[in-house]
């Protein structure tokens, strides 16, 4: 007997990932109305990426293992969309690079990466502009400290001695931490 499906060995988890989470979104919005997006992908970077892609109430797969849907994907995302590039580290390499998708970092040939970042970074920066992830999907486990910051920059920042607007910022940030809390009671 010939198996019916003799696509490469990615094709078929992915295509059961999809389905399982089309019929989890199904029944999540059958029993409490809510619509939930879903990504599915080869790796836990792509995923994350392609979950936010068809929102509200889609769903996303991308074959991690085709480049070209990878390349399509990255062209016009922003850098800091990718995870840990979304801070001080992704401005760092957007400004030494001139790289301000995901497209560009992966234009970037690994000698130049290698001569701005030590070579761990470097080897870091070129698979991840290229969708590829090792890092293993691990249970969410119950957090042992919450926390929440913000950044203000440019006409956003106020002084120390700005007691009103001191005394605002920190609320904001006392109400999104006690939500925080709360969301992961």
């Amino acid at each position: 007997l010939r198996p019916r499906y003799a696509a490469p060995d990615v094709h078929l988890p992915l295509a059961v990932g999809c389905r399982l989470a089309s019929a989890a979104r199904a029944r999540v919005f059958e029993s409490l109305g809510y619509t939930l997006s879903a990504g599915i992908a080869s790796n836990k970077t792509l995923a994350k990426l392609a979950s936010g892609l068809r929102k509200p109430g889609g769903q996303t797969c991308v074959d991690g293992t085709d480049a070209g849907a990878v390349a399509r994907l990255f062209s016009g995302l922003p850098l800091r969309k990718i995870r840990g590039l979304g801070g001080r580290f992704g401005e760092e390499v957007a400004t030494a690079l001139g790289a301000s998708t995901a497209g560009d970092l992966a234009d970037v040939p690994m000698c130049l990466l290698r001569a701005r970042f030590d070579e761990g970074v470097a080897e870091h920066l070129y698979a991840v502009a290229r969708g590829r992830c090792e890092e293993a999907v691990a249970d969410r486990m119950a957090p042992d400290r919450i926390g929440c910051s913000k950044n203000y920059r440019g006409h956003l920042s106020f002084g120390t001695d700005d007691g009103a607007a001191l005394r605002l910022r920190l609320g904001e940030l006392c109400a999104e931490l006690a939500e925080r809390v709360g969301a992961d009671a």
